[in-house]
């Protein structure tokens, strides 16, 4: 490493040690840094993504999207939650998810009832 990105790193290791930060958070910050729009990009259209038809094909374009970003937990809730189909999304927010994996579990139990 060399360069801008040593000058950088030198200084992020510096300003954030000993603050706890978690590896999902510095891939978050370096991404931040020096991605080329890639890493935007993936994010915004994971925002955008909506169910258009059955819930286990939003949920597979969803999972592959999620898999190509560092989000926290929070916005990957947020943003799964926002693209189900109105009604679904109203019977999961009742049950007050905190996790993506909880919000899957009740959507696709939701989903299953007639």
């Amino acid at each position: 490493m060399d360069g801008k990105a040593f000058a950088w790193q030198r200084h992020y290791m510096h300003n954030t040690n000993n603050k706890g930060e978690s590896w999902q958070q510095i891939l978050q910050d370096v991404g931040s840094r020096f991605d080329t729009g890639v890493f935007d990009g993936l994010v915004a259209e994971l925002a955008r993504l909506k169910q258009k038809g059955a819930l286990l094909d939003y949920l597979e374009k969803y999972d592959t999207l999620l898999a190509r970003v560092v989000i926290t937990e929070e916005l990957a809730l947020s943003f799964f939650l926002s693209g189900l189909t109105i009604e679904l999304e109203k019977l999961v927010r009742v049950h007050r998810p905190t996790f993506v994996q909880e919000v899957i579990q009740i959507a696709r139990l939701q989903d299953e009832v007639p």
